[in-house]
This record gives C-alpha cells, structure tokens and sequence, in this order.
C-alpha cells in the first residue's frame, strides 16, 4: 500500500489523473481506434490494479459465494502442494544453472576468476549458513518445548546479511514468497503452507534460493562500485574510456536507478588520505556530521537498492507484482494450470530479452559472455538431467534432442 501511493498515487483519480489521461492523449494522437484504445486503457487499468493488491481474483469472488469458493480453494491448494511434492524433489538441481545468469553481466565472465571465485564462495558460505539456522531453529524449538529461554536471528550481526535483509531480500518470508511465485501460489490452508515451507527446507531450496540472492546482491554492489570507478578515474584523467565504454558504465548506473553524477560525487567523498576506497566513509561512518549524513543517504537509497535491483532482474521472482508474467497466471484457474511455468516466462520476458536487447545494442562486448553463459547453462543443465533421469536423458538420444532439452 506505501510503495503504491508513492509510485502511483494514494487514490486511484489520482492515478486516472497522472497516468490514464496521458496515456489516453498518446493513444488519440496516435490515431488508434476507439476499440483499441479502450482495450489497452481497460489492460492498462488491469495491469495496475492486479498488480499493485488492488484487485486480487479468488475462487470466492469469481463463483459469487463463498463456500463453494472456499471448498474450491481446498482441493486446488491440495492439487498445488500435491503437484509439488510429486516433482520437485529434486527443485535445487534445476536451480544450479540460475547463478551462472550472473556471469552474462559481469566484465569478466570467468568462472575461474576472481569475481567467479567470490560468488562461488558467498554461495557455498550461505546454504553452510542456511543449513546452519535450520539445526539452530530445530534445538531452539526443542529447547522452548523444554521451558527454555531461547534467542534467534544472530545472522542480524553479519554485515552482508543484514544489508540484503534491509533491502528486503534472501529474508525467510521473502525466499518463500519467491518459491511460491516459481511453483504456484502460496496456499491459503496454514496446514499447506507449512507442508510447503517443510518441504522446500528440506530439499535445501530455500537455503539455495538465499544463497544465490545474496550472490547476486553483492555481485550488484560490485557491479555498481566498479562502474563508478571508471567514470570516476576517466573523469579525472586517471583513464581513458572510449565513448563505448562510457556509454556502457552510465547506462548500467541507470538502469540500477543511481545517477552517475551522484555515484562519482560519492565515490570521490568515499576515497581516504591515500586514494584508496574506503567502506566505512563510503557508508557514512566517518567524516564530518554532513558528509555522513550524505554518504549514508547514498549508500542506504541507491547503493543497496541498485544492488538488490540488480538481484531481482537475476533471482527472479515471478509474481503478480512484479509484472513480468501475463495477468491470467494471477487467476485462480491460471495458477492452477500454469504452476510450473511462472518462471520459464519470466525468464522469456526479462533475461532472453536483455540477452536479446544487449546483442543489438552493444554486439561486440555482449555477445562472448551470452554465448559463453548460454553454453555453460546447457553444460551444466545436461548433467543435472541426466542425474535427475537416473542416465535415461543420455540413452538412446542424439546430440541434439540431448541439447534440446537441455535447453
């Protein structure tokens, strides 16, 4: 309800007001007929509506009475978790090739170096965490069922973690929300949903799908820390960029939502006596009372947001807010027959089309990475098939169904 009245207004005139009628003008200047402009207007409304909790379609709403709506919702939330118990065992295999996405925005898509070796470590580290604070959980749930005063959330205390959990990320309720949107809606039944949330512990995709969200969120500050960089030294004469290259490292500022004028001005005020970036003055905890207030302002409005922005267009989450999947996925009946195809379409809707949209745009410094990410996500994806197939995806097939459906 807040992000809604500070995107699009508190009240729905308001946003008729701001949005609608200039939408309306464009679509009259453009000539279109009265018939198409009433229907992108009435997608249009749909679209803010679904997506912003304003229209919520349920069974009981849709059959106009709510007990049969409510014996509906039964047995599809027990169609749901059934579905999900009987094919996704084996969920976190299918997920192995989701990091490699990072390695198609990175400068240097290298497995094997540094930024490759980082991400793998931060990735192993926090499903060790994860797993961790499941066997915590299970002895501080043991130890209250005992008369026991217990504690939680020491994970608060580490730098990393606390930073993606303020920017609402790799949070438990937050992970679950995203598994949700990947394998059907959550399930109204609080005995389903926990069904749900014991079974995703258990097969390890929940403390996967953490894992690689905090990857990806410091893959973003990295990403956004080394764009400012260049433009900082190529400002200062420090290096030379080519009008390329410039070009690349301001856009990909904007597209994180940070200005670069702003970025290098922070990354000036972030550098110590010796040149070097310093974090604790790039997070305003040292300097004056002004320079921190400005430094911290930043780092908590721009630097972390851009990052955990950059983590969303990796880790997706294919939900009904997130308005990267056709609005009948949202319906009751949509979620029913399309549970497992939240996010192949949002990973058509987004990732193909930034792969497709980078190879027009920029086709020599884009199209090594993509194709060597693709390659890779094939590789790894044969052989989390034929694990999965117990080797029947390698029998009696050739090379390119193998492909194919590695694909």
């Amino acid at each position: 309800t807040i992000e809604r009245a500070r995107q699009f207004g508190k009240s729905e005139s308001v946003f008729q007001n701001k949005f609608i009628a200039p939408i309306r003008e464009e679509l009259d200047n453009a000539k279109y007929s009265e018939q198409e402009r009433k229907e992108i207007i009435d997608r249009v409304k749909l679209l803010y509506k679904r997506s912003t909790g304003l229209d919520v379609p349920t069974w009981e709403n849709i059959l106009n009475d709510e007990r049969l709506g409510q014996k509906v919702t039964t047995i599809t939330d027990w169609a749901k978790t059934s579905q999900q118990l009987a094919h996704l065992p084996l969920a976190t295999l299918s997920s192995l090739t989701e990091p490699l996405i990072l390695l198609s925005r990175i400068d240097n898509p290298n497995v094997l170096s540094r930024e490759g070796y980082e991400t793998g470590q931060v990735i192993v580290k926090s499903i060790v965490k994860g797993i961790r604070k499941d066997l915590d959980r299970t002895t501080r749930a043991i130890g209250k069922f005992k008369g026991k005063k217990t504690y939680g959330m020491k994970d608060i205390d580490d730098e990393a973690w606390r930073e993606i959990y303020e920017t609402g990320l790799a949070l438990e309720q937050a992970t679950m929300q995203r598994l949700e949107g990947l394998y059907g809606e959550a399930p109204r039944n609080a005995i389903h949903r926990g069904v749900q949330n014991a079974f995703f512990h258990a097969n390890l995709l929940t403390q996967w799908t953490g894992a690689v969200q905090l990857a990806a969120f410091t893959t973003g500050k990295r990403l956004i820390k080394q764009n400012t960089e260049k433009l900082y030294k190529n400002k200062q004469g420090l290096i030379k960029l080519t009008d390329q290259e410039k070009k690349r490292a301001t856009d990909r500022l904007w597209e994180a939502g940070i200005n670069d004028k702003e970025a290098i001005l922070w990354y000036k005020s972030s550098l110590n006596k010796a040149g070097d970036f310093d974090p604790s003055l790039a997070q305003g905890l040292q300097g004056s009372k002004k320079l921190r207030e400005k430094q911290l302002a930043f780092h908590e409005n721009y630097y972390q947001r851009g990052a955990a922005r950059f983590a969303k267009e990796i880790i997706l989450v294919p939900t009904t807010a997130a308005a990267n999947r056709p609005l009948w996925h949202s319906h009751p009946a949509g979620q029913l027959l399309a549970q497992f195809a939240g996010y192949p379409t949002a990973f058509n809707n987004t990732i193909l089309k930034r792969f497709a949209r980078e190879v027009y745009t920029d086709p020599i410094h884009a199209t090594p990475k993509i194709i060597g990410t693709t390659v890779l996500m094939t590789s790894v994806a044969t052989l989390m098939n034929a694990i999965r197939s117990q080797g029947d995806s390698l029998a009696d097939k050739s090379a390119g169904e193998i492909v194919g459906k590695s694909i």
